[in-house]
């Protein structure tokens, strides 16, 4: 059930972008609502050849409107990712860095990172951050980079955005840009435990916004494997504890099986398991891995 008051809308709304309380009124936050929505049913309908130039304009529309979104950034933790990766050096590409959290921090770990995104609306960061800026659509990468010039490829909170037509493409893609051996390491966030974008403030139980689709581990783990991935793992760790972060085909398996049970088969108990920490975590994270011959 999302906030029963404009009041609680607003506050709720506040936290989930942590915004000063000032920095939007509550007609703002109901206009963001309704342009979600249609740029959501824009993108949606909007056929694969015009994909790349909708997308950036409707991405560019969102925060020109609404300034603020532009400006968030994340919790992204690059000494877990650094875990999932092997360890520098490596030449690593970022599908949607965004504002280059987890790029830069990677880069300041050792790796040599190439960060990427879809939207200029996010104004110009190459100044301060260091990082190797370049373009790309999020779905057609050899198109943005050189076939199998990367020991990795990492994209954090970005496949939820692409059409879901587009996903094995995107995949496929990725595993291009592969060395044999690389690895892919992706977050989402998880279907059963959201959602995750606008929905959360209108009780929605399914992506309701610019969240096209939220994915189970299942979902994309037969997506990795379709694109050519062999070893696909899931992501477990111990909060505030990176040096024990692993992936493991185990863990994977456990979350297919917890997917299955009746009792997260619906979006409102994955938000009960959510709130009670259980180990169906709010996020899908997996690392697929190239296999040495090919």
């Amino acid at each position: 059930m999302g906030p029963s008051s404009d009041a609680e809308l607003l506050a709720a709304y506040v936290d989930c972008y942590g915004l000063a309380p000032a920095t939007c009124s509550i007609d703002e936050v109901h206009r963001h609502l309704d342009l979600e929505r249609q740029l959501r049913a824009e993108m949606l309908d909007t056929p694969a050849e015009d994909r790349s130039r909708v997308f950036e304009q409707c991405y560019e529309r969102l925060y020109t409107e609404f300034p603020w979104l532009a400006s968030v950034g994340s919790s992204c933790e690059p000494a877990r990712w650094s875990k999932l990766l092997g360890g520098p050096p490596a030449r690593v590409y970022e599908v949607g860095s965004g504002h280059g959290d987890l790029a830069r921090g990677l880069s300041q770990l050792g790796y040599d990172v190439t960060a990427t995104d879809l939207s200029s609306a996010r104004g110009d960061r190459r100044d301060s951050t260091g990082l190797r800026w370049a373009p790309t659509d999020g779905v057609h990468l050899t198109h943005f980079a050189e076939r199998g010039a990367f020991e990795a490829v990492v994209s954090s909170q970005v496949i939820e955005h692409l059409h879901p037509d587009d996903l094995p493409t995107h995949f496929r893609e990725a595993f291009e840009l592969l060395v044999p051996g690389g690895r892919y390491v992706v977050s989402t966030p998880h279907v059963l435990t959201g959602p995750h974008d606008i929905g959360q403030f209108v009780g929605a139980d399914a992506a309701w916004g610019m969240h096209l689709k939220e994915y189970t581990v299942r979902e994309i783990a037969d997506v990795a494997r379709g694109a050519g991935f062999r070893r696909v793992s899931s992501v477990a760790y111990i909060p505030r504890l990176a040096q024990l972060t692993t992936a493991t085909t185990v863990h994977r398996r456990y979350l297919q099986w917890l997917e299955r049970r009746r009792i997260v088969r619906s979006a409102p108990a994955g938000r009960v398991l959510r709130r009670l920490k259980a180990p169906l975590r709010p996020d899908v994270w997996l690392v697929a891995e190239r296999p040495t011959g090919g």
